[in-house]
């Protein structure tokens, strides 16, 4: 039977909580991650919709136009780092 010194016990139960650790933040950043991509993709969507409902319509123009050029910035930006 081999019996493990108090040190490796600690050890072992320092190293079992750190990768733990590591696990959940990953984890966390991966969730913060998708919400982020959601709530851009639904933000430039959002923008670029309602810029040609107004461009079309003839409402504030000049204001239609810079929410469609920022819908499809953002959507650049937002799918690269994707």
């Amino acid at each position: 039977m081999i019996t493990q010194s108090l040190e490796d016990k600690f050890r072992d139960i320092i190293s079992n909580w750190i990768n733990n650790l590591e696990k959940n933040i990953i984890w966390i950043i991966s969730m913060i991650k998708d919400a982020a991509l959601t709530i851009g993709r639904a933000s430039y969507s959002s923008m670029i919709i309602i810029g040609i409902i107004m461009w079309c319509m003839n409402i504030q123009k000049y204001y239609a136009r810079r929410l469609i050029y920022g819908g499809i910035i953002l959507a650049l930006i937002t799918e690269l780092l994707a």
